[in-house]
C-alpha cells in the first residue's frame, strides 16, 4: 500500500430527493474542494459510512 502525503479531504456524498447520488452536485463539490488538495477520502470521517449500504 502506498502512503498518502499532503492534504486529504473527506468527502460527503450528496443525495437527491429520491435518495440517489446527485452526481452533478458531487462534481461541484469535487471541483470546489480540489483547490490545494492532494487526494480525496471517500467514505472518510464525515460519519456517513455507518448509514450507507
Amino acid at each position: 500500500m502506498k502512503k498518502l502525503y499532503g492534504t486529504g479531504v473527506a468527502l460527503v456524498t450528496p443525495f437527491d430527493g429520491a435518495g440517489k447520488i446527485d452526481f452533478p452536485a458531487l462534481k461541484r463539490v469535487l471541483i470546489h474542494t480540489a483547490k490545494g488538495v492532494d487526494y480525496f477520502v471517500v467514505m472518510g470521517t464525515t460519519g456517513e459510512s455507518a448509514t450507507l449500504t
